[in-house]
């Protein structure tokens, strides 16, 4: 069970990961967007009257700021929600086979031999898992073809 707990962790410190990332790279961009605005107070305060000036700093500063437009891509979210049910579904199964064996076989206890049904669960909660990972594998996201 402790390689289930791990495997979620893991999982877990993933998705937290992906979120750092975003949150850094948002700051990164929030405080672009802060020096642009400088900038412009700046310039528009030092020289009220000329123009160019501002216009140019502005299209620089702007070039600067702009992002590659990130567009979500389904078949790859596709594709980690089918590995992640895969690594899970297969640590489950093979758990909740091992804990049920385990406490059935080598157990002397007659108290946790007859408990030997608790491995049942893990188990079919991993064949459930590996059952998603086997349909969805000619799955295909439709696109937006607007």
């Amino acid at each position: 069970m402790d390689g289930f707990f791990v495997t979620v962790l893991f999982v877990l410190g993933l998705v937290a990961a992906a979120i750092w990332r975003r949150h850094l790279r948002d700051a990164k961009l929030m405080k672009l967007r802060e020096m642009i605005h400088r900038e412009r107070m700046a310039t528009m305060e030092s020289k009220p009257t000329d123009g160019v000036e501002n216009r140019q700093l502005d299209e620089q500063l702007l070039d600067m700021a702009k992002e590659e437009p990130r567009t979500p891509n389904p078949e790859a979210a596709l594709m980690w929600v089918r590995l992640i049910a895969l690594c899970i579904g297969l640590a489950s199964l093979f758990g909740g086979v091992g804990l049920a064996v385990g406490m059935y076989a080598v157990t002397s206890d007659p108290e946790i031999t007859g408990m030997w049904s608790m491995g049942i669960i893990p188990s079919a909660i991993g064949l459930g898992l590996l059952v998603f990972y086997y349909l969805s594998r000619n799955f295909s996201v439709p696109s937006n073809g607007a």
